[in-house]
């Protein structure tokens, strides 16, 4: 069994224990496995390679998401066709699957702060060089949010933005515009940390 699977089994286990096991609320779903199909539509939207770690993901768990839970101690990582949608429905507040775009996007298309204190320019470097599938939240609920995101070489990171930290988030984005990510990290390496973190926090929060 994959690190990642055991993650996603221990946080099911602490939801369960701490919320009952009749209630799926809380849980992280089984979500349908991508089809080609699938990544080869999700691949256009990139606007290079999926990694292939991004496509075994998909492939293997086909996303992250709880049954219903969207408000804290939480993931947002929807499956391929999933974040398809989001960009080709006719009130997708997406305008890609860029970085920046993403966290305007998942704020209904209102993050007049953050697209004013980054130049277009930036942004434009920002949005094809990292693309973004997915969030998840702790006890910030609401109010901020860690976006996981890739590049084309197949490296992965994460970027917290929260609502009253708008220099913090602008800060570790322009970081990535001049510097690139920092460290070579895969999908497992962010996501096993992330289930980790989250789970605890969810279970000091009681």
């Amino acid at each position: 069994m994959s690190e990642l699977r055991k993650s996603i089994d221990a946080y099911n286990t602490s939801a369960e224990e701490l919320y009952g096991s009749d209630d799926d609320f809380y849980r992280l779903a089984q979500i349908a496995a991508a089809t080609s199909q699938d990544l080869a539509a999700l691949e256009r939207h990139f606007g290079f390679p999926l990694p292939s770690e991004l496509k075994s993901f998909y492939e293997t768990h086909g996303g992250l998401k709880n049954v219903g839970n969207d408000e804290a101690h939480c993931f947002q990582i929807p499956s391929a066709s999933g974040l398809v949608s989001k960009l080709e429905s006719a009130n997708s507040k997406y305008r890609s699957l860029g970085l920046t775009d993403v966290i305007v996007g998942s704020w209904g298309g209102d993050r007049a702060d953050l697209v004013e204190a980054i130049s277009k320019d930036d942004a434009a470097m920002i949005n094809s060089t990292y693309k973004c599938i997915g969030w998840y939240r702790g006890q910030e609920m609401l109010e901020g949010a860690t976006y996981v995101f890739c590049n084309s070489g197949g490296n992965f990171g994460e970027l917290f933005y929260h609502q009253d930290d708008l220099e913090s988030a602008v800060e570790g984005l322009l970081k990535l515009r001049r510097s690139g990510l920092p460290e070579k990290q895969t999908l497992d390496d962010v996501l096993v940390k992330a289930i980790a973190k989250i789970r605890q926090s969810m279970i000091d929060w009681g």
